[in-house]
């Protein structure tokens, strides 16, 4: 599953017309391979994702997921502690209005 999600996300960012549709014109695009300098960042940004997304569904009223995703942030950070890591592509895009 996780591996499915890696591959659909890169298929969407590989295209600098993404930001076409908030109206601008992609003028360069550059993708960004995580290396060991921003990998904490990037386990520290999904932390972070995860519990605000986990705040944001419990104040809905939906305590079941909510605890659902805190489980999952739960292992995520176990696995964190390990060694683990995760595989992301940033990227920047330059654009102009």
């Amino acid at each position: 599953m996780a591996y499915t999600t890696s591959v659909v996300l890169r298929k969407i960012t590989d295209n600098a017309d993404l930001v076409k549709p908030i109206g601008v014109e992609p003028l360069s695009y550059e993708p960004v391979k995580v290396d060991d300098i921003r990998r904490p960042l990037t386990k520290q940004t999904l932390i972070l994702t995860v519990e605000e997304l986990a705040n944001g569904v419990e104040s809905s009223g939906d305590f079941l997921n909510a605890e659902a995703l805190r489980k999952t942030l739960e292992l995520a950070s176990s696995e964190f502690e390990k060694g683990a890591s995760v595989e992301v592509t940033w990227f920047y895009i330059i654009a102009k209005k």
